[in-house]
């Protein structure tokens, strides 16, 4: 098999089991394609890209941060300074970077985390694309005092995307602090009662805290809203299938 296609693969499944959670595998995966001589000088600047993204996704930001410096993503390296702090740092990279989604968020967090006055909100898209996995790195790496700064700015980041509640709600759902996820997404249903996302968080919540009573009303309210979402009927059934053991 050609080389690069072994590394490819190898760092697909890596990513895939990021999204599983399985991060002690992840590990050994990434680790086998770091430790093995014939990769190594194979390794192109994609490749490092996904192993940067990977260690991102775990909080290895030191780790994440060596990968990003081997390619030309400077608002990749600007973020995972941000993570760690050093936000005249990462500055410094972003007056070299192209103008970008990326980098416009960077530049907004480096505004809000410096307690500075914020010149740089992000746009709808922006705030979308990139706020919840924020939030959840935040919470990854213990950086709490971050955190809160967000939530000193989300009536503000509220305006411009209504969703924002919403997505740092399901941040600490992903982080695992469910006590919280549930507070935060109650109080988006009060303010809007018909969005189907929510209910379907919160259906994953309460199945995960082993409470199928409480979900299956969730994932009902879900398909309501959201009729064909197929994830929100499979996990109807699972609730279903717990009651009825």
């Amino acid at each position: 098999m050609n080389v690069i296609k072994e590394i490819d693969e190898l760092l697909f499944k890596a990513l895939t089991l990021v999204s599983e959670d399985k991060y002690q595998d992840v590990q050994e995966v990434v680790e086998s394609v770091l430790n093995n001589n014939n990769y190594i000088n194979k390794l192109n600047s994609h490749h490092w890209q996904y192993i940067a993204d990977i260690y991102l996704s775990m909080g290895k930001l030191d780790l994440a941060l060596n990968a990003y410096y081997k390619t030309d993503n400077l608002a990749g390296i600007a973020f995972t300074l941000i993570l760690q702090g050093s936000l005249d740092e990462a500055s410094k990279v972003l007056s070299n970077a192209s103008e970008s989604p990326a980098k416009c968020w960077c530049d907004f967090l480096i505004d809000l985390f410096s307690n500075s006055k914020i010149k740089h909100w992000p746009a709808f898209f922006v705030i979308r694309h990139f706020i919840e996995f924020t939030v959840y790195e935040l919470l990854l790496t213990n950086n709490f005092k971050y955190v809160d700064l967000f939530t000193s700015k989300l009536n503000k980041l509220m305006e411009i995307n209504l969703d924002s509640e919403k997505l740092i709600g399901s941040a600490y759902f992903h982080y695992g602090d469910h006590e919280q996820a549930i507070k935060i997404l109650m109080n988006v249903i009060k303010r809007n009662p018909y969005d189907g996302e929510v209910y379907f968080v919160l259906g994953q919540i309460y199945l995960a805290k082993n409470l199928p009573y409480a979900a299956i009303p969730m994932f009902n309210n879900a398909l309501l809203l959201l009729p064909n979402y197929y994830p929100a009927k499979m996990l109807l059934e699972k609730a279903n299938l717990e009651i009825n053991k």
